[in-house]
């Protein structure tokens, strides 16, 4: 699809996104899934090195905004660079719950690696970049989200 859009539309942006959270009733992403089965008390699979970072769905408009007001165009990776591990946001949430871990680490990788460089500069030099530690920003997210799935 990439490809089709690469050379229909010469001033395209492709922005592949991170995992975004928010109200979106989708619970196999990855952060309702969590919040959903800690709920249910259910057990989660989690590959030993898989890294994901998440970002609330607010941050999208601004992004967006940022890409137009800097006229970029071409293909993006959104992200900050330094995102944990599955299984320490997975921890870290239950920990904020107050709930027993139950999962199955997996073996495996990663598929691919991402350079967020370009993205990052570009966010950081128009003031859209998350605050605080990845713990600071999953304990407001688990606060905010929480009734959906508790």
């Amino acid at each position: 699809m990439e490809a089709q859009i690469q050379e229909q539309f010469p001033n395209h942006i492709i922005l592949r996104l991170l995992n975004m959270m928010g109200v979106s009733g989708n619970e196999s992403n990855l952060f309702p899934y969590f919040l959903k089965n800690i709920a249910e008390g259910n057990r989660v699979s989690i590959f030993d090195n898989a890294h994901r970072e998440l970002m609330k769905m607010r941050f999208l408009p601004d992004i967006i905004n940022a890409l137009l007001s800097a006229n970029f165009r071409g293909s993006i990776n959104a992200g900050f660079g330094g995102a944990p591990k599955v299984r320490d946001i997975y921890l870290h949430i239950c920990s904020l719950l107050n709930a027993e871990p139950s999962m199955k680490i997996e073996e495996g990788e990663d598929a691919y690696e991402v350079d967020y460089f370009v993205f990052s500069t570009l966010m950081e030099k128009t003031g859209v970049a998350p605050a605080g530690s990845w713990q600071y920003r999953m304990e407001r997210y688990v606060n905010l989200y929480r009734s959906q799935f508790v």
